[in-house]
């Protein structure tokens, strides 16, 4: 049952961590509690993406390291992943996501949770597989210094204007350009986002 994948999922999360375990509770009781909350996300996005406990606990590690890396705080990078999974995919897609998600989150200054939900619509929309994710966040980027729609306002957007451009017959880094290129122009046009 998913109550027991819960459980057991907990536990060898808990295990396989034991040393960050260790370090948390040294540094006293709001680092334990910090740790306990990150090990229940994880598993409650585990289960939503009906991934195994091997895949659970490597994400876990994979999230962490990507947040160490990148400077960002831990719930910030969960955040990121808890929306790209809570979008339909399943871990494995999302942990391929998540490093440009992250990337651009953190150069950005948006939520990462913003940029999941824009790279996912933005990948369904206009048929950008993962590995093209970071290449249509530096356009977004460059769209928004070359123009006055800036990322942020692209990640409230684009995930409602991608399927209708894609519906225009738009798809890929061409299709994502002519969209941004359309944002720009009815900024400049109109005054406001």
């Amino acid at each position: 049952t998913r109550a027991e994948r819960a459980n057991q999922a907990g536990r060898r999360i808990g295990m396989a961590l034991t040393a960050t375990t260790a370090a948390a509770a040294t540094m006293g009781t709001v680092g334990f509690r910090n740790f306990a909350a990150f090990e229940r996300q994880m598993t409650r996005i585990g289960l939503t993406a009906e991934a195994s406990t091997d895949e659970i606990v490597a994400a876990s590690d994979g999230v962490q390291q990507l947040a160490r890396d990148l400077a960002l705080p831990l719930d910030e990078a969960v955040s990121g992943l808890d929306t790209l999974v809570s979008t339909g995919m399943n871990l494995e897609e999302a942990m391929s996501f998540l490093p440009s998600v992250l990337a651009t989150a953190q150069a950005s200054g948006a939520a990462a949770a913003d940029i999941a939900n824009t790279a996912e619509k933005t990948a369904s929309a206009l048929k950008l597989p993962a590995e093209e994710m970071q290449r249509a966040f530096d356009i977004m980027v460059a769209g928004g210094k070359a123009g006055q729609f800036e990322l942020n306002e692209m990640a409230m957007f684009i995930p409602t204007l991608a399927n209708q451009f894609a519906n225009l017959g738009m798809d890929g880094e061409e299709g994502l350009q002519q969209l941004i290129a359309l944002l720009q122009t009815v900024r400049e046009d109109t005054g406001s986002s």
